[in-house]
């Protein structure tokens, strides 16, 4: 993976880009890294597929802290091998894309997926996965885009009050305490459910002691990343 990666910038500490987990790697000509330009934000990104000139159809949203594109590497090969086409990118403040994560906002990462989407997708029916902060985004696009499958990967949802407010002016002061996940509060998930009256198909996956970060924890459990990756690819093309 070294000839994709752009210098990184050290003010970004504990940035590091994820392997794939063993026997899930996807061959390097898949890969096409992107650069482009949100606002006064320059974003890196990768797109991933057996064919390359084909138009995205699968949109992966990162979350928050040290999060960035390499997340998706936990679960692309079985949707690349279905010859599915994907695209993702690093945040401004995350990965080597410029800006500071605490000047940023859900709004200006809602912001920027919309510009990848636009660039990258040509207008294609999409599915949208996000993990953590990265499945509210996910949610977001829902109001924008032809959005066939959403799939969320230990989401967060957040108080309307705290879309345009940056990260570093009153965002946390506006969330609701946590009861038991450190992360993500006790009924978000069931939330997200109820509120998908009007779907086709929906299913809550629960992966026993998988934890938030559950994307390097699929690095470590191989066999347990392919159980989730195949049923991920599965659902992306129900």
């Amino acid at each position: 993976m070294d000839t994709l990666e752009m210098p990184s910038n050290p003010e970004k500490k504990g940035f590091k880009r994820m392997d794939f987990p063993k026997g899930m790697e996807v061959p390097l000509e898949d890969f096409l890294s992107l650069e482009f330009e949100v606002g006064k934000e320059h974003l890196t990104g990768v797109k991933i597929a057996k064919d390359l000139s084909k138009p995205a159809d699968f949109a992966y949203f990162h979350g928050a802290a040290t999060g960035n594109w390499s997340r998706l590497m936990a679960f692309a090969k079985p949707i690349v091998d279905q010859e599915s086409s994907i695209v993702a990118f690093d945040h401004s403040g995350h990965g080597t894309s410029t800006g500071e994560e605490k000047k940023a906002s859900l709004e200006k990462y809602s912001n920027e997926a919309r510009a990848i989407i636009d660039a990258y997708a040509n207008g294609k029916p999409l599915t949208v996965c996000g993990s953590s902060m990265g499945g509210y985004t996910a949610i977001k696009m829902l109001r924008h885009y032809d959005i066939q499958n959403l799939i969320l990967m230990c989401p967060g949802i957040y108080d309307r009050r705290a879309f345009n407010v940056q990260f570093d002016s009153g965002f946390t002061e506006i969330l609701r305490t946590p009861e038991e996940d450190a992360t993500i509060p006790k009924g978000v998930i069931q939330l997200i459910n109820d509120s998908a009256s009007q779907t086709k198909r929906k299913e809550i996956v629960i992966v026993p002691g998988a934890p938030h970060a559950i994307q390097a924890w699929m690095i470590q459990n191989p066999d347990k990343a392919a159980e989730i990756a195949g049923k991920m690819a599965e659902f992306s093309k129900a």
